[in-house]
């Protein structure tokens, strides 16, 4: 990330991780229905397993042109094909499994496109009838008399589905941008209260639309890390910031907690740091035991679920209390320790999207989109193949879930391994809405076991 290249090329891409959630307070959610039943059924009669055999492809679908849709055919889900060769040349996808794809009403769609505009694209979305609608005019390149701003960090809100948030390239300034009229109107601008020469990168957002997150980025020739920090625009205040530097930072749902995935790696190293906002206090989770800090990983509300390096399966815990976890999914038999993305972008906080991309020994959810229960009942919801290969991060399908939980959107080069990746949105059922409250039991250590061979972000 050290050449001006390299900082142009994450307009179309994402960078890091993903993750799960289990609840802990009023802001979690945890799942209700029968763990014995076998199936569910989503709109078009479609077959949602919820067991732990193996259910391989049956081979690579034949793909629609952009629009088409087709069934998936060993879990019947129904998905669509929103680009391809004729209307996005050079490839398009999702960003990443936290940054959301859907506005707050599934009415208009972001899609990463290589060589267009801004990098990505907006389309019009019809929910009730799963109908791709027209590419909408490209995002202005830049407001007027500023420098350009990002697309691959954009954050939707959560209340307006005509505003997209967005901050400039190597810039200070946060706007939001009104679809509708392809106009921008300043949100904040952490000039006044950043040292100078520190600039947004990695963005994300509360559902507040008002508590921001991101890494900090210095300027030409060498565009180092200068740390990260917390901004809340209304105020026009830093809520907290630190010089370290890092792989990246992730503001919760509630714009209290803070997850700082450090990159620092291996046993007894501080991979992940969790920072009150209201307090000040900085807790350091150990990559491996006690903590197992989540990697890949995904925060809701007060909480964040992900991978460990060392655990072999999937944690969830509380922010509030972050040395205290729950392993809600076990992964021991396919041998995973950290091969997946995950996505809590859903209101429904009881299940995490997680997207399969490496293999596993016993073909169990390979190449799979799953959700998975946060309230450590180890119910899973097993939705679809996603048909990437490949070993590159790009060839990752980086799953991203909409905020009712009815559509997924992920990325594929179905089943060819080449540069060209297009975008696909799955319509599945909602998850049931929790009726239960989880506990966070304190884990016993675990030996150590082999490391993932792939990280977001990386």
């Amino acid at each position: 990330m050290e050449t001006r290249k390299i900082i142009r090329d994450m307009r179309s891409t994402a960078l890091s991780k993903c993750v799960l959630v289990l609840f802990g307070a009023l802001s979690l959610h945890a799942l209700a229905g029968r763990a014995g039943t076998t199936q569910v059924r989503p709109p078009g009669g479609a077959s949602i397993k919820t067991d732990r055999a193996r259910h391989p492809p049956l081979g690579v679908p034949k793909l629609p042109r952009a629009g088409g849709k087709f069934n998936d055919p060993v879990f019947g889900t129904e998905i669509m094909r929103v680009t391809d060769a004729l209307t996005v040349p050079k490839g398009a996808g999702t960003n990443y499994s936290y940054w959301a794809s859907f506005n707050s009403d599934n009415t208009l769609l972001l899609v990463m496109e290589t060589g267009v505009q801004q990098g990505a694209s907006i389309y019009r979305f019809d929910p009730a009838t799963f109908t791709l609608g027209a590419r909408l005019p490209p995002v202005p390149y830049s407001p007027p008399g500023n420098v350009p701003i990002r697309l691959d960090d954009a954050c939707w809100s959560s209340v307006d589905p005509d505003i997209l948030y967005v901050h400039q390239d190597l810039g200070t300034k946060i706007y939001k941008y009104k679809v509708s009229r392809q106009s921008f109107a300043l949100v904040g601008d952490v000039a006044r209260v950043l040292p100078r020469g520190q600039n947004i990168q990695q963005m994300g957002m509360a559902t507040d639309n008002d508590t921001f997150s991101f890494t900090k980025r210095g300027g030409a020739p060498a565009y180092k890390q200068l740390g990260y920090a917390v901004y809340r625009a209304s105020t026009n205040t830093v809520r907290f910031q630190h010089s370290e530097v890092i792989n990246e930072v992730r503001i919760d749902k509630s714009g209290r907690y803070l997850y700082v995935n450090t990159n620092e790696t291996g046993p007894g190293k501080f991979e992940g740091r969790v920072v009150d906002t209201e307090t000040g206090a900085l807790t350091n989770l150990t990559d491996d035991a006690p903590d197992h800090a989540p990697s890949h990983y995904d925060v809701g509300t007060g909480t964040v679920v992900g991978n460990g390096n060392y655990l072999v399966g999937i944690s969830a815990r509380s922010l509030s209390t972050p040395h205290k976890f729950a392993k809600i999914f076990d992964l021991s038999p396919e041998k995973n320790y950290g091969g997946f993305h995950l996505s809590m972008l859903a209101d429904n906080e009881g299940w995490v999207l997680v997207s399969f991309y490496t293999e596993h020994p016993n073909g169990v959810m390979q190449g799979e989109v799953v959700q998975v229960a946060t309230d450590g009942t180890g119910r899973v919801r097993r939705l679809f193949h996603h048909q990437a290969t490949g070993t590159g991060y790009y060839d990752s399908p980086r799953a991203n879930i909409s905020r009712d939980g009815r559509f997924v959107a992920f990325s594929s080069n179905w089943g060819v391994q080449s540069d060209r990746h297009d975008m696909f949105v799955a319509r599945i059922e909602s998850a049931p809405a929790a009726n239960t409250k989880p506990t966070v039991p304190t884990p016993s250590p675990a030996s150590r076991p082999r490391r993932a061979t792939a990280r977001g972000g990386e």
